[in-house]
């Protein structure tokens, strides 16, 4: 397993507002050409549909970074990654 991006959800797009999906598609496209199609890639995004907005890569496995675990709601953050990752197995990062 390889991680292609680190929360890249959060990243502050105040002036753009756009994703930047040409440098997410780049790396991932990179890594599958380097490493070969048995390598597993993953994301990992906050715990908001915001984070996942952006951060999350076509092909990619997501996870989610519940953030301070005493104070989430683990069935309810593994609900939203499901929103954005149907089928699979739920992954905290």
């Amino acid at each position: 397993m390889l991680q292609v991006e680190n929360e890249f959800g959060s990243y502050d797009r105040s002036t753009t507002k756009k994703c930047d999906s040409n440098y997410t598609n780049t790396l991932r496209d990179t890594y599958q050409r380097l490493l070969g199609p048995n390598t597993v890639l993953f994301t990992t995004d906050g715990n908001g549909h915001n984070y996942f907005r952006c951060g999350r890569i076509g092909n990619v496995f997501a996870t989610i970074d519940f953030g301070i675990m005493n104070q989430t709601n683990v069935q309810k953050a593994f609900s939203l990654l499901r929103q954005y990752q149907p089928t699979g197995p739920l992954v905290c990062t």
